[in-house]
């Protein structure tokens, strides 16, 4: 598919991306690693069963190694800007993202040596993982800059969720919890700009929206793509819970960004079923009789129904006009009908 972006907007992502050079103020510090240098004893942190000390190690372990193969990533969303002579993302990857992000990995390697690793043990885990890894070649979602831009999205604000929890446990004025907190507010920042970048491209040509879904529906976390820390990354989603979070929670963080990208719940609900490893079947088959299917799909299809009720059940809110008279009454009591069949938050995680 070709990336035909009018004049108009190729400047306007132009200017936005030379814009966000300025903001380099809240980049990470010497001072913020040399902070987390024995800076706190092991029984200061918070526990609780099934995530033990170790659980807590590997953690930090997925996040320093992933972080540290940042100049990998930066290859992969290069190679698309050049590509699609995406002049803008270019840009803004060498000029800003990347510096920014490469400053994340040393918190990581200085918090696990509290924990008894010495600097040459973690170094030769960074220098296993970046021979081992080659990113460009593994990375599945495409290349199109909206896809990037996509991708960036999504990997961002799961990253900055996942930062909030591991700060949530260590003690609130300790350095650790101020420099991770940090950190998540860069990878806040990130996320904004690439739900920002995302906008402009579709709000040109909403034809771009078939890409975006085909990258959620290939979209998979950095960490799955690294030998070393896979096993961590598999993971990860049990152990959110026990670091205070929810899957539900964190979905519905992407999914208010979403909707600053499209207010369609059939949309939505598509990119959920993506991001959830495609359990759309999980809806199709609570559908006993054909004719029923046919009835939802007179609805702005099933996607938009099961759209319509993931928003409400995660406490958003659809924008989506009412029906007029019987259409209305039918679908409320369709909806109630599947809500009766399956559990969203089950589904959902």
């Amino acid at each position: 598919m070709k990336n035909n972006l009018s004049s108009s907007t190729t400047q306007i992502l132009n200017t936005y991306a030379n814009n966000q050079l300025y903001k380099s103020n809240g980049f990470l510090s010497d001072y913020d690693s040399t902070s987390l240098e024995n800076c706190f004893v092991k029984g200061d942190l918070k526990y609780v069963p099934d995530f033990s000390e170790e659980d807590v190690i590997k953690t930090f372990k997925l996040s320093m190694i992933t972080e540290s193969l940042t100049e990998q990533y930066a290859e992969t969303f290069i190679l698309g800007a050049d590509l699609y002579k995406a002049d803008w993302l270019k840009t803004y990857i060498k000029g800003f993202w990347m510096p920014d992000e490469l400053g994340h990995t040393d918190p990581h390697k200085k918090i696990l040596q509290n924990f008894g690793y010495s600097e040459s043990e973690l170094d030769n885990m960074l220098l296993e993982a970046k021979t081992q890894t080659n990113y460009k070649e593994h990375h599945e979602a495409g290349l199109m800059p909206v896809q990037l831009t996509t991708f960036g999205l999504f990997q961002e604000c799961i990253t900055d969720y996942w930062y909030d929890l591991q700060a949530s446990l260590f003690p609130a004025s300790s350095n650790p919890k101020k420099v991770l907190l940090k950190i998540k507010g860069r990878e806040a920042l990130h996320t904004v700009q690439y739900r920002d970048m995302t906008a402009l491209q579709l709000e040109d040509d909403p034809g771009l929206l078939e890409p975006c879904l085909y990258t959620t529906a290939h979209f998979e976390m950095p960490g799955n793509k690294i030998s070393l820390v896979s096993e961590y990354e598999s993971k990860a989603q049990k152990w959110i819970p026990l670091m205070g979070g929810s899957v539900s929670e964190l979905l519905k963080k992407i999914i208010i960004h979403v909707q600053k990208l499209t207010d369609d719940p059939s949309v939505i609900a598509r990119i959920i079923f993506g991001i959830s490893t495609d359990k759309e079947l999980v809806y199709l088959q609570k559908f006993p009789r054909s004719q029923i299917y046919t009835m939802v799909k007179s609805f702005r299809g099933c996607h938009g129904l099961i759209g319509e009720i993931i928003l409400e059940s995660l406490g958003i809110g659809s924008r989506v006009k009412p029906l007029p008279g019987i259409k209305s009454f039918i679908k409320e009591k369709l909806k109630i009908w599947i809500k009766s069949k399956i559990e969203i938050q089950q589904a959902l995680s």
